[in-house]
C-alpha cells in the first residue's frame, strides 16, 4: 500500500506550516538588540580619557612654568648677589653701611688685626705681600658686609670662567638651605652650603663639603657635570674659597659619578689616622672619571669635595667633584 495514502496528514495544505520546511538556522536565531548604554559607558570612558590627559598636560605644563619661574628667580637673586660682590668699593658709599672688620680673636696670637698691612717676614705669612693684605682687607670688608645679613655665612665660592660665583652657608643641618636663600627667604634653589659637620674655618677640616643644587639653568652646581669633560676638567683646575682666614686655594684632582645609596663615604668629613686620610685621597683620585698624574697627598693635606645631584632618573646618584688644598693667601 502507498505509503502517502495511510499518512495523508503528512502533506499540510496550511502555508505556514509548510515554510516551515524550508527555514534555516539563521533565520530563527534571534538577534540580540545593541545596548544603547554600552555606547553611552564607552562614550563616558573616552571623554573621562581625553580629561585626564588634559588635566595631566595642563599640571605638567603649570609645573614646567612654576619651575622656569623659580629658576628666573634664583639667576636674578644669585647674579645680583654675585654682582654686588664684585661691585663693591669701599672707597665710596657701601650699599650695606659702615664697614665692619671682624675683630681679632684673643686666643689668635699668630693673625695679624685685620686691616693690618703684612710685610713679608711679619708674623702671618712669609710669602705674603702689602698688596696681598691689601687684597685681604677688601674681601674680610666684603664678606663682613655681607654677614650684616646673613651670620650664617662661611665664605664665597668661585671657580673662573664657570657660573660657579656664590656666597657659602653653614649652619646646624645639611636640610635647611636646601630651600632657603643666602638671605634665608624660601628659594627653590637653596643656598650653596657647607655640611654642617665641617668647621667654619677650612684649616681645621680635613674634608670640607660643600653642597648644591644641579639647576637646569644651568646655575648653582650645575657645571660639576662638564668636569666629565678633560678639557674642561683641565681649564677649570682651581677652586678659590674666599673667607676672613684668607684665600683658599684647591686644585681638582677627581670627578665621579657616586651612587649614594651603595657609598657614601665621599663625604667622610672624619678620619680616625692621617693613614686613612691619605687612603681615602688616593681612593677618590683612582676612581676619578678623569686622571690626573700631578697630585700626590699626605696626612696633612686638606681637600674640598662639591656635592650635587645628577638630574637623572635616579635619586640616588650625585656628582662629586673634589680638589686638594694647595695655597691660602692671606
Amino acid at each position: 500500500m502507498d505509503q502517502h495514502q495511510n499518512h495523508p496528514e503528512q502533506q499540510p495544505n496550511d502555508p505556514f506550516i509548510g515554510s516551515l520546511h524550508s527555514l534555516k538556522p539563521n533565520d530563527i536565531h534571534q538577534k540580540t538588540p545593541p545596548k544603547r548604554f554600552s555606547k553611552l559607558a564607552g562614550r563616558l570612558v573616552r571623554w573621562g580619557a581625553l580629561l585626564l590627559c588634559g588635566t595631566v598636560l595642563v599640571a605638567s605644563l603649570s609645573s614646567i612654568a612654576s619651575s622656569l619661574a623659580d629658576y628666573k628667580v634664583a639667576d636674578d637673586y644669585y647674579d645680583g648677589l654675585a654682582n654686588l660682590w664684585d661691585d663693591m668699593d669701599f672707597g665710596s658709599a657701601n650699599p650695606f653701611g659702615p664697614v665692619r672688620l671682624a675683630a681679632k680673636s684673643k686666643a689668635d696670637t699668630v693673625t695679624p688685626e685685620y686691616g693690618t698691612v703684612i710685610s713679608p717676614g711679619d708674623s702671618g705669612g712669609a710669602n705674603q705681600t702689602t698688596a696681598d693684605s691689601q687684597l685681604m682687607l677688601q674681601i674680610r670688608a666684603k664678606l663682613n658686609a655681607l654677614r650684616a645679613q646673613n651670620s650664617d655665612l662661611l665664605g664665597w665660592i668661585t671657580i673662573p670662567d664657570t657660573k660657579i660665583d656664590y656666597p657659602v652657608v653653614h649652619t646646624v643641618d645639611n636640610e635647611y638651605y636646601l630651600n632657603h636663600s643666602f638671605e634665608r627667604t624660601y628659594l627653590r634653589a637653596g643656598a650653596i652650603f657647607a655640611d654642617y659637620r665641617n668647621k667654619k674655618n677650612l684649616s681645621k677640616n680635613a674634608n670640607t663639603v660643600i653642597y648644591g643644587h644641579n639647576m637646569s639653568s644651568g646655575s648653582m652646581f650645575s657645571c660639576i657635570s662638564d668636569f666629565f669633560s678633560r678639557s674642561y676638567f683641565n681649564e677649570n683646575r682651581y677652586v678659590y674659597i674666599y673667607t676672613e682666614e684668607g684665600i683658599y686655594v684647591y686644585k681638582t684632582f677627581s670627578i665621579r659619578k657616586v651612587k649614594v645609596n651603595k657609598d657614601v663615604s665621599y663625604i667622610t668629613t672624619y678620619f680616625a689616622t692621617g693613614e686613612d686620610f691619605v687612603n681615602f685621597c688616593n681612593k677618590q683620585m683612582n676612581a676619578s672619571a678623569v686622571k690626573v698624574n700631578d697630585i700626590t697627598f699626605d696626612e696633612n693635606d686638606k681637600i674640598l669635595t662639591m656635592s650635587t645631584c645628577t638630574n637623572g632618573h635616579n635619586a640616588n646618584e650625585r656628582y662629586s667633584l673634589q680638589a686638594v688644598l694647595v695655597e691660602i693667601r692671606k
